[in-house]
């Protein structure tokens, strides 16, 4: 069960693939997958890297849609009882 994911042993048995040649298949996509991921470029970059990046006055906040403490409400919820 750990192979496949599968996190009680109902499950695996509702979904158990039987047929060996399904599994060698599954198996082989699987390897193939991994080896095109290993010649992949990394896509994430270290802390530090990022860091450097970045102005004095930045410090990792969201910066997004900020109104200067006050909430912005908009449709059905901005309606009044």
């Amino acid at each position: 069960m750990a192979v496949s994911g599968h996190r009680t042993r109902s499950i695996f048995d509702r979904y158990n693939i039987v047929s060996e040649e399904d599994l060698a298949a599954a198996f082989a996509r699987n390897d193939t997958y991994v080896a095109e991921r290993r010649t992949e470029k990394p896509r994430t970059v270290a802390l530090e890297t990022a860091r450097r990046g970045r102005s004095d006055g930045e410090h990792g906040r969201n910066t997004d849609n900020q109104t200067g403490g006050e909430v912005k409400v908009e449709g059905p919820a901005a309606v009044s009882a």
